[in-house]
């Protein structure tokens, strides 16, 4: 009997814990964070750079020469 009831103590627990890990993943999945970015947005292609694109870079003191495939050439300060 006793070990009947440590058996069912045992099942029920582990439900109790999938369902709540599963609920706790599927929720968390849903927030979107404050710094996140949509690359699919007019703002980031009028904002923001393709790295994947650069091909060469140079240095200057504080600044930045980045060079990309297309032939486009950028500096950046800082």
């Amino acid at each position: 009997m006793k070990r009947t009831v440590k058996t069912f103590g045992v099942i029920a627990i582990m439900g109790i814990m999938l369902t709540g890990a599963y609920f706790m993943g599927t929720t968390k999945a849903s927030v979107v964070p404050d710094g996140y970015i949509d690359g699919t947005s007019e703002e980031f292609y009028n904002n923001y750079m393709d790295m994947r694109n650069v091909t060469d870079f140079e240095t200057y003191g504080n600044g930045l020469q980045l060079y990309c495939n297309d032939g486009n050439g950028y500096y950046w300060e800082r």
